[in-house]
């Protein structure tokens, strides 16, 4: 799990929690906007080429910049810790990482307009910001000495995106700015659900869901069905998106 000051690996011991590791990261001088805490926004994703556990990622909160931290899951030594979501300048995101073999995806969420945050999570520094979004690919290298960044990007996801391993694609719904080529947010933007390609973060699929904030993802999961139908929560219900 990770608080808003550290990531520890649990255990079971006689019934009761045993502390394996525990290990701090950068929390930064206060929440930037687009986080719901001071501090890390990712629930920790386990991952990795073998088992599926090798390794586990986090999103730091450093002030500059946001870093994945890879730690192997055996003892929490670092693996690497890499700037990502660098294309779209937005140094945040409240989301847990996608893993899958090597790879982590990292989306960005800074400067998301949350219409609320919860008790006592302080104020932004900054007080606000744009959306800026950013997806960025890291993939820890075969040898696990390190880690690269692959790619990176501006895309706006507004949902956690998620992977699928029977299509091979990322899947997630994005928030485009109401006035092409503006940055900002408004009411009345146009949400998109997309299809990306994981080898070069290009969108292979778009399809309109709507104009509006009935239609705002608020950052939510979305699930990948086993039909292959895509179900996306909104603040108003559950979009259901099929291939045509």
């Amino acid at each position: 799990m990770t608080t808003t000051h550290a990531t520890y690996l649990l255990a079971s011991e006689g019934g009761a929690p045993k502390i394996l590791w525990r290990k701090a990261y950068n929390r930064g001088s206060a929440r930037k906007p687009g986080l719901l805490s001071w501090g890390s926004g990712s629930t920790p994703t386990f991952f990795g080429p073998s088992g599926g556990t090798e390794y586990v990622a986090i999103v730091d909160n450093s002030d500059t910049a946001a870093n994945l931290k890879v730690y192997r899951t055996a003892d929490g030594s670092d693996v690497c810790s890499v700037p990502v979501l660098k294309a779209a300048n937005g140094p945040g995101s409240e989301n847990s990482p996608v893993g899958v073999g090597r790879s982590v995806f990292v989306a960005g969420t800074y400067g998301y307009p949350y219409p609320a945050v919860p008790e006592g999570a302080g104020t932004s520094v900054p007080a606000s910001a744009d959306f800026a979004g950013g997806l960025s690919r890291v993939d820890v290298r075969a040898d696990g000495s390190a880690c690269s960044l692959v790619w990176d990007n501006a895309l706006r996801s507004a949902a956690v995106p998620k992977l699928s391993t029977a299509d091979g694609r990322l899947h997630t719904v994005v928030r485009d700015p109401l006035i092409p080529g503006t940055k900002g947010t408004s009411l009345l933007d146009p949400y998109r659900y997309v299809q990306i390609d994981p080898d070069s973060g290009q969108i292979t699929r778009s399809a309109k869901v709507g104009v509006g904030s009935l239609y705002d993802t608020l950052q939510m999961a979305g699930t990948i069905a086993p039909d292959g139908a895509y179900l996306q929560g909104t603040v108003t219900g559950v979009l259901r998106i099929t291939a045509q």
